[in-house]
């Protein structure tokens, strides 16, 4: 019986030692896997710092962007209520200027009528002027001829002459 312990001995030696490799092998397995959860997860937290980072930026561009077109919206606010103040003007402009051509029109009348009336030798039937007549041109008396005797051309009629 001693042959058989020894034996037994042997294999249960064998069987602790393959269960200490196994367990040996697995620790190693668990090392090996705890090592690469590591470097995923240092990789994948870099990666999400540098994704928040990008994030954070456009966020930033985002907000910078839309302030920029709320700007450009009040300016095109401004913009159209000054266009539609210029709108407003030339529609008076307008009105004032068919006014002006309308009082241009009759004022020409007016004195194409003068012309007219002032023009014609005879005044004509139905004119305001039928019982007056127009007055005669001014006479003017001619004017003086200048004779050669007028200008002095002897000493006796020099004032400025000394003896």
């Amino acid at each position: 019986m001693g042959k058989l312990k020894k034996i037994f001995y042997k294999v249960k030696e064998d069987a602790e030692e393959d269960a200490t490799q196994s367990n040996t092998n697995t620790e190693s397995q668990e090392k090996h896997n705890d090592e690469q959860e590591e470097t995923v997860e240092k990789r994948t937290s870099g990666n999400m710092e540098k994704g928040t980072r990008k994030l954070e930026n456009k966020e930033e561009e985002l907000s910078a962007l839309k302030r920029e077109v709320e700007e450009k919206e009040k300016e095109i606010g401004k913009i159209n209520e000054e266009k539609g103040d210029v709108l407003e003007e030339n529609k008076v402009l307008k009105i004032e200027k068919a006014s002006l051509n309308s009082r241009v029109k009759q004022l020409e009348s007016i004195v194409m009528e003068l012309i007219e009336k002032f023009e014609s030798p005879i005044a004509r039937p139905g004119d305001d002027n039928d019982s007056i007549l127009p007055p005669p041109p001014p006479s003017f008396p001619p004017p003086k001829s200048k004779a050669p005797h007028d200008k002095p051309t002897d000493s006796k009629h020099s004032k400025n002459t000394k003896s």
